[in-house]
């Protein structure tokens, strides 16, 4: 997984997102004592979490500033695929589309806007089904090991697929 979200871009059609014309600066850092937790009958460190959760990347913000900043593996330069991250992100451009009329309703079918899907289990489904993740549509992520699961399956076919039509061929085949 360490290899592969972190060269995504050399394997599937990506987007990066870069910043704006606004611009940046980093966050301040702040001293932080060593953080210690109980678990199990014992104390565990910071590095115990990452080695036993196979975490990559671990940011703690505490008032704006950074308390914790670790990596195994990568560097706070690695470009990582977003997964879940993007659900933040999306949300906020369905916001500013409805803001600016771009779209009308939470409540419109998502095939307004992708008429792919018209025929397929997403037919019908409404773009606030789909921001709440209940489509319907059966959708297997549980083990990306597992080669029958539908993660597995996009990551396996999608390699060296410079345009994202493997991933939608999948999604329209899926049952409800």
């Amino acid at each position: 997984r360490l290899a592969g979200f972190s060269h995504s871009r050399d394997l599937y059609a990506t987007e990066t997102f870069r910043r704006s014309f606004f611009p940046s600066s980093p966050l301040p850092k702040i001293s932080t004592p060593a953080v210690t937790y109980q678990y199990g009958g014992g104390t565990r460190t910071i590095d115990d979490y990452m080695t036993q959760q196979h975490v990559a990347g671990l940011l703690v913000l505490k008032d704006g500033k950074i308390a914790i900043e670790e990596y195994r593996g990568i560097s706070d330069s690695t470009l990582w695929q977003s997964m879940s991250i993007a659900k933040s992100v999306l949300s906020t451009l369905v916001g500013i589309a409805l803001k600016e009329g771009k779209i009308s309703s939470l409540d419109e079918p998502i095939e307004t806007y992708v008429p792919e899907v018209v025929g397929s289990a997403y037919e019908g489904v409404t773009i606030r089904n789909m921001m709440r993740m209940a489509s319907g549509v059966a959708w297997v992520e549980d083990e990306y090991e597992d080669p029958a699961t539908d993660a597995n399956y996009v990551l396996s076919t999608c390699i060296g697929n410079r345009v994202p039509d493997c991933t939608l061929d999948r999604l329209l085949s899926l049952p409800r």
